[in-house]
């Protein structure tokens, strides 16, 4: 549900398939084609082993500078609130001038990092 909700939003929010057989894949890409979302397959682990992916679902979000600020284990319920309030400071975060600018207009140096 969040993904889709992102996906629905001006930022992007891939989703990648973790190991599923290619018809398993196809079959969820044609359940899922009303989605305007990007998915990849990641067939053969190349990916998740990059990210250190040992269980799914398996949650990453990047902030505008291509830098890892928040990641998540797991699925609940009651995990959505944390979730949704990362994504919002982070998405805060992406309305904000950039680090070039606000540096240059307030003498302040350096990116920022998020947590």
């Amino acid at each position: 549900m969040l993904g889709c909700t992102l996906a629905a939003s001006a930022h992007a929010a891939p989703v990648i398939n973790f190991k599923e057989p290619p018809r398993t894949y196809r079959a969820i890409l044609r359940q899922l084609r009303a989605l305007t979302v990007t998915m990849t397959h990641d067939r053969d682990g190349a990916i998740s082993d990059a990210y250190g992916v040992e269980a799914v679902p398996r949650l990453f979000m990047v902030d505008r500078a291509g830098r890892l600020a928040y990641t998540h284990n797991g699925y609940s319920e009651s995990s959505i609130q944390e979730i949704a309030k990362a994504a919002d400071r982070l998405l805060a975060q992406a309305e904000e001038p950039a680090p070039e600018a606000t540096s240059a207009s307030s003498g302040s140096g350096g990116g920022r990092r998020m947590w």
